[in-house]
């Protein structure tokens, strides 16, 4: 049953008799008895997305026609309904599109290509599996599999990588090439550490057999494995072992460690190209005494079996470290790295060694903060762009403008950096300065602008447009008295800026809030006690969250407070894919309360819990030791080959990709700040900046759908409350 929200009015136990009452009057949509539909009913179709009826009630109410707040809403509906009729014609077209693309490509033997618009026709199907089951398509992958398995054999592991890429897009949801594609991403990710000219020359191969001369070099960034590995040393393997198989969610066997470990160092050795950085693996003998060696250590592994304790497991890591040492003499950091990047990895995807190249950065994830000079960047067409610069920064102040091209940092070009390895150059200890030079658009020489770092406070509450003063402005419609909030991610302070954000749409409504959307989406999580914050905002009572072994024994719970509890209106919390762990547990805990209509796509499935563990003084195992559990005893994390997981939504919305990034254009153009001395925009830029735009041309029908839902039931009580009155006039 839909829960509604009444504000106090005038009138008395007598007043909210009658509008119980009204709450059960008929709105007739048609002279047929069986198709009366009642007031009451509305919220609950408008929560299955039958938009149709509620519009169809609505236009038929005579009390809906002279009511400003039910008008707004018919309007509203009827430029949803007209859109969605667009967006379906269109998406046929480009399923049509999509297919026509995919057969040109089979007939031409381009198989990736073929695969990667059956991947984009897939996503525009009315039902994804029953596509994917046409012999069309099965045929395909066949063709596709086989062609990847050849690519393996022969080496090219682009190529590979390539077609089981698209495949397993194809088939994400049960993870059909997952562990074809798991084994070729770590061939390339050895060529990437160790010998990135290697991996820059099967690129430049590769795009010369596709007929793709022009194709950008990839952006390997200049950092050797000696940056990387610095620091890594054999004691931080062998705790990160002992610790793995003393706390690890799984409670895994030795064995399991060993043989990962074991294993991706076989695979190192095995990748061509690796001799180029270590040139003792071009020596064939020592080469094959280490391989032999490896092959005898895991003999002795799978002999030993489940009877493997930690003297056991030690001894082989000293045998590891001892044929290292008489064979190949690869650095010992090397040999750390693979082995324990392999023996992690046999564990599940969340459980790593944060090395001390790693230790800052993830610091400043999680801290909320850090000292830099205040912009957002990104990488487009090989060059490193200003995307925004954020308020009341350095970088503001000294008049760095969205769009701007930083060509130089400190002096030093920057067009073949990354952008951890930029992020890492432009930020550093507060009072320190940096210099940008800076291309700009209508200026012949580089812009210099000298830098003094600053903390800069992460943002990770946004609202819906930017007030004059840079501020957000979290008022999404201002009649309705509906609020919008976008958490980008979990931090310390994010349930105090929701508590910031709320006064700001309070101050701004003069008044108190009916409705409120919490927009998750590609919110990849952060902080568990930051979720317990947010979603003890909304639960009055009862448990938010708890922690269980894997064994299933609860080790943990959250429970809610009354203290902090916002007031009871409305809630809608949009999710999709991207919304993981932290977003999962507020999304979770509301959906079981009742107290928030979900809506969107399901989301991620990351409800592990991960612990840190101090390995040596700069580096730390990140390890999952538990699962989350939601208030109605759900686990929703997805475990390989599951079939169920995250949070499901109340309300499906389903987008396409083409939708998404249509969305996200808007919505980045619409966040960039800009300085009160820039010139205006053009029309057509200001247009493609006003997130009013979003909703006039239907870009989000997630956003559209909560909106619609939390306005009818809104409208609804509003009604009600007006027929109350009417029939207590009457008596």
């Amino acid at each position: 049953m839909t829960r509604f929200v009444s504000r106090t009015t005038p009138g008395g136990p007598r007043m909210w008799a009658a509008v119980i009452c009204a709450l059960f009057l008929s709105l007739t949509t048609s002279a047929t008895a069986a198709e009366r539909i009642t007031l009451a009913q509305l919220p609950d179709l408008a929560r299955d997305g039958k938009f149709d009826k509620v519009l169809d009630a609505l236009k038929a109410d005579k009390h809906a026609k002279k009511d400003a707040l039910a008008t707004a809403l018919v309007a509203d509906l009827e430029r949803y309904q007209a859109n969605k009729k667009l967006r379906d014609a269109k998406r046929h077209e480009q399923l049509a599109e999509a297919e026509k693309k995919m057969r040109e490509a089979r007939e031409a033997d381009k198989l990736h290509e073929a695969v990667v618009h059956a991947v984009e026709a897939h996503g525009l199907a009315d039902d994804g599996d029953e596509y994917r089951e046409q012999k069309e398509i099965a045929d395909l992958v066949t063709k596709a599999q086989e062609e990847a398995k050849e690519a393996e054999k022969s080496g090219n592991w682009l190529d590979a990588n390539a077609l089981y890429r698209a495949l397993n897009l194809l088939y994400d949801d049960n993870a059909r090439f997952r562990d074809d594609l798991r084994r070729i991403e770590r061939r390339l990710r050895v060529l990437r550490i160790y010998v990135p000219k290697e991996l820059q020359r099967l690129h430049e191969e590769r795009s010369k057999r596709l007929g793709d001369e022009d194709a950008e070099p990839l952006q390997l960034g200049n950092e050797t494995w000696r940056d990387r590995l610095k620091g890594v040393t054999f004691p931080m393997m062998r705790t990160a072992v002992r610790l793995s198989k003393k706390s690890h969610v799984s409670n895994p066997a030795y064995p399991k460690l060993m043989l990962g470990g074991f294993t991706a160092l076989r695979t190192m050795i095995d990748t061509d190209g690796v001799g180029a950085a270590f040139p003792a693996l071009k020596n064939a003998d020592a080469v094959s005494n280490f391989k032999q060696g490896l092959a005898g250590l895991i003999k002795e592994v799978n002999t030993k079996g489940k009877d493997m304790g930690w003297l056991d497991a030690s001894h082989l890591m000293n045998r590891l470290e001892t044929l290292n040492t008489e064979t190949v003499k690869l650095p010992e950091s090397v040999i750390v790295y693979e082995f324990t990047d392999g023996a992690l990895g046999s564990l599940d995807d969340f459980t790593a060694v944060i090395w001390p190249r790693d230790k800052e950065q993830f610091s400043r994830n999680t801290q909320g903060k850090f000292y830099g000079v205040g912009i957002q960047i990104s990488r487009r067409d090989g060059q490193l762009v200003v995307v925004s610069p954020l308020a009341n920064t350095p970088a503001m102040k000294a008049g760095v403008k969205a769009g701007d091209i930083i060509a130089k940092v400190n002096g030093t070009p920057t067009a073949d950096w990354t952008l951890d390895k930029a992020v890492r150059e432009i930020t550093g200890p507060e009072g320190t300065d940096v210099t940008l030079g800076m291309q700009r658009a209508g200026q012949q020489k580089l812009l210099e602008f000298k830098i003094t770092r600053a903390e800069i406070p992460i943002e990770s509450i946004r609202g819906w447009s930017h007030t004059p003063d840079g501020r957000w402005d979290y008022v999404i419609d201002k009649k309705a008295k509906i609020g919008y909030v976008r958490l980008s991610q979990f931090i310390p302070q994010s349930a105090e800026d929701l508590d910031a954000a709320i006064a700001h749409m309070r101050e701004e409504l003069g008044s108190d809030i009916n409705g409120l959307v919490i927009d998750l989406r590609f919110n990849p999580g952060g902080l568990l006690s930051s979720a317990i914050d947010i979603s003890d905002r909304f639960i009055r009572h009862g448990p938010i969250v708890s922690t269980v072994a894997g064994s299933g024994t609860r080790t943990g719970q959250a429970t809610a407070k009354a203290d902090k509890t916002y007031d009871d209106y409305n809630v809608a919390v949009l999710i999709n894919q991207g919304s993981a762990s932290a977003s999962e547990i507020v999304s979770g805990a509301l959906q079981d309360y009742n107290r928030a209509l979900i809506v969107g796509e399901r989301s991620f499935g990351k409800g592990s819990v991960q612990d840190l563990y101090i390995l040596e003084r700069d580096a730390y195992l990140k390890l999952t030791t538990q699962y989350y559990k939601l208030p109605k005893d759900r686990i929703i994390h997805r475990e390989p080959y599951d079939t169920e997981w995250g949070i499901e939504p109340n309300l499906k919305v389903k987008v396409t990709a083409q939708q998404v990034a249509d969305l996200l254009e808007v919505r980045q153009a619409a966040d960039v700040l800009r300085g009160k001395n820039e010139p205006p925009l053009e029309p057509d830029e200001a247009k493609k900046a006003d997130p009013a735009e979003i909703l006039k041309q239907s870009l989000d029908p997630q956003l559209e759908a909560a909106l619609l839902v939390l306005k009818t039931r809104q409208v609804v009580g509003h009604l009600a409350i007006v027929k109350s009155g009417e029939s207590a006039r009457k008596e």
